[in-house]
């Protein structure tokens, strides 16, 4: 028979005595009569925090989540109470080189922005901000290699992150997203010969895939420009248009303005990527580029990753703030390219236990009131005490 020792009382054997309604096994002291069940912790926190990471990173609720463990919702929500703590690793790989990433922002309304750098079938790394700026976008290739070729959208702040960093690195700008600028100057039916013709070329980069398309595409290009030289020139002064008439960005400080200049504009535009090398540099790949011919838009990132993740933020609507970024970055850190068990992670911080001591042992430093007399950084009441500054005030500052 299994016997145990009492671990509190008498010390004496303790036997089995049936099961709970949980089917948990109950022990009997036989010398007092004490009874009590065997609860390890440690057992049902890896099967838990699987349910959490299957709740976070698919599209499933968390009534279904219950109802599969037969358990009720409120009683999941007390289990992945301190899961929310486990911090996601973000990987950071400076020593493989890339043939191909592709880097792009996406914005979420209530948490930011969020800076992705992935390969064609993978994730790579990522990074929070506010903005897509400069700073930001250094920040997320910092803990890159550079690679042979990188693929943006054409937000200013990567291209000025890639060229202080990777100045060795050929560009390739998304040709889907300068279609996509190119209509929008000159919209899907434009009125004017040169925008129609314009459009026609716009609309024909996506379909280039030899070098020799791409010296027909540019030769084409700078005819259009010689064609259409006095058309694109073409001026409208401001002492002969009505007021009422003139374009906003126009009204102050102009003399005159070019009369067609969203299409002057989009001219000059494909003129400047074609000069730089940015429009077709997936054709022309660097030494030690594998054979398979690079990627010519962001395609892979914003249908295959930024498209998932704004479905996952859709299905899981409500959860906000922190909540819903941890989420994001559980889903990110399962589609890298060599992610590690979620358990291991989770039991390597004691299942959230060790960053809860420490926001604890925080919280109660910040607490305190500072030698120099100053209120405490962070506090939970308000000070009773006569403050003359403190009160009611009404008008105008």
């Amino acid at each position: 028979m299994a016997t145990r020792k009492h671990p509190q009382h008498c010390g004496k054997p303790m036997k089995k005595n049936g099961t709970t309604s949980a089917n948990n096994t109950r022990w009997r002291c036989t010398n007092c009569g004490y009874s009590e069940t065997i609860c390890r912790e440690d057992d049902k926190q890896p099967a838990r925090f699987r349910l959490f990471i299957t709740w976070l990173t698919t599209h499933r609720s968390l009534t279904d989540i219950a109802t599969d463990v037969h358990r009720s919702r409120r009683t999941l929500e007390r289990w992945f109470r301190l899961f929310w703590l486990i911090a996601v690793p973000c990987p950071i790989d400076k020593h493989t080189i890339h043939d191909q990433i592709f880097i792009d922002g996406t914005y979420f309304k209530p948490i930011g922005c969020l800076l992705i750098a992935a390969d064609a079938t993978h994730v790579i790394t990522w990074h929070w901000c506010k903005r897509e700026t400069t700073n930001d976008y250094k920040a997320l290739l910092e803990k890159l290699h550079a690679p042979h070729i990188v693929t943006t959208d054409g937000c200013r702040g990567s291209l000025e992150a890639i060229t202080a960093l990777w100045p060795d690195t050929k560009i390739q700008r998304c040709l889907i997203h300068v279609r996509r600028n190119c209509i929008n100057d000159l919209t899907r039916k434009p009125r004017t010969t040169a925008g129609r013709a314009l459009l026609k070329l716009a609309q024909d980069l996506p379909t280039i895939t030899t070098q020799e398309q791409a010296n027909t595409w540019s030769a084409h290009l700078t005819l259009y420009g010689e064609v259409f030289c006095d058309f694109l020139n073409e001026r409208t002064y401001k002492k002969d248009v009505p007021a009422d008439q003139i374009p906003k960005q126009f009204r102050h400080n102009r003399v005159y303005w070019y009369t067609h200049y969203r299409t002057r504009r989009t001219y000059r535009r494909l003129t400047e990527l074609n000069k730089t090398g940015q429009l077709f540099a997936y054709l022309t790949p660097p030494e030690g580029f594998p054979d398979t011919i690079a990627k010519a838009s962001n395609n892979s990132l914003e249908g295959g990753i930024n498209r998932q993740l704004k479905q996952l933020v859709s299905d899981h609507r409500g959860l906000t703030g922190e909540y819903l970024r941890k989420a994001i970055e559980w889903w990110l850190y399962q589609h890298t390219k060599l992610p590690a068990d979620p358990q291991t992670i989770g039991r390597q911080q004691r299942w959230g236990k060790g960053q809860l001591v420490k926001a604890k042992a925080l919280t109660q430093a910040e607490h305190t009131t500072n030698d120099d007399g100053r209120p405490a950084t962070y506090d939970d009441g308000i000070d009773q005490e006569y403050t003359h500054s403190l009160g009611i005030r009404k008008g105008h500052f």
